[in-house]
């Protein structure tokens, strides 16, 4: 029984120590926004004042006040089938290359689109230097399956196909991609300073970063991501407590 308890102690305490809360949409983040009352909720930066094609180095967002800079090869890219339909110009993280937004305040809300998303799209969170979070895309892609027949639940109940997320919003075209507006919230008195965005593999597509000082109440559309590695942690844990049993019944 001691060891049972202990168990279920370590699954809670493990749990107890997320710190950054994943949701997706399968909107973009201008109707997210519509699901907030007032709609202007966030802080948002777009990339349509940048030049398309040309090289990214380093900006200050406008309305956001978030500091880019980067490595290798980044981009701004006129919208296309990758990106969100009839967004304008994006940010494309090259392979290789690494994107870091610097928040001029520390943040409990930060989101942005990620189009025609792969597995190799990685997101790491900081506060200060301390690793909040790192979003793999592939846990993502897990958690969408491309069929008929997965679905997920948004916190007002709403079931939505998992298929519904893949191809272009409108176009449908890029049918073998999921398109999702992605939002991380910061719980427990934790806040988020940095993000740090990197491609291994092609372009890692985004646009429409958004913040907020304090983060707003879950909209009723977003789904919750489950945390990785808080399933394998379970599995983990009981497969050690029947091991345990089992030598303690063979004694």
């Amino acid at each position: 029984m001691r060891l049972l308890v202990a168990a279920i102690a370590m699954i809670s305490l493990q749990e107890s120590r997320a710190a950054i809360a994943t949701y997706i949409s399968k909107f973009d983040q201008q109707a997210i926004e519509e699901a907030y009352t007032g709609g202007t909720t966030f802080l948002t930066d777009t990339y349509n004042t940048l030049p398309a094609a040309g090289a990214f180095t380093s900006f200050t967002g406008d309305t956001t006040g978030i500091a880019y800079t980067s490595t290798g090869t980044p981009k701004i890219l006129a919208n296309n089938q990758y990106g969100g339909n009839g967004t304008g110009n994006y940010l494309g993280v090259t392979a290789g290359s690494t994107v870091t937004a610097t928040f001029a305040a520390p943040v409990e809300y930060f989101g942005l689109y990620i189009t025609a998303l792969d597995a190799n799209n990685i997101i790491k969170l900081y506060n200060g230097a301390t690793l909040l979070l790192t979003f793999n895309a592939t846990s993502l892609k897990a958690f969408l399956p491309n069929n008929s027949t997965s679905t997920v639940r948004a916190i007002d109940n709403n079931l939505y196909n998992t298929n519904q997320y893949y191809g272009q919003p409108v176009t449908n075209v890029n049918a073998a991609e999921p398109y999702a507006y992605v939002s991380f919230f910061a719980t427990a008195g934790t806040t988020i300073t940095s993000a740090v965005l990197s491609e291994t593999g092609a372009i890692f597509e985004t646009d429409n970063y958004s913040i907020r000082t304090i983060a707003p109440a879950v909209a009723g559309s977003l789904v919750l991501v489950p945390e990785p590695g808080t399933t394998s942690l379970m599995i983990l844990s009981a497969g050690a407590l029947a091991w345990r049993l089992r030598r303690r019944r063979m004694a």
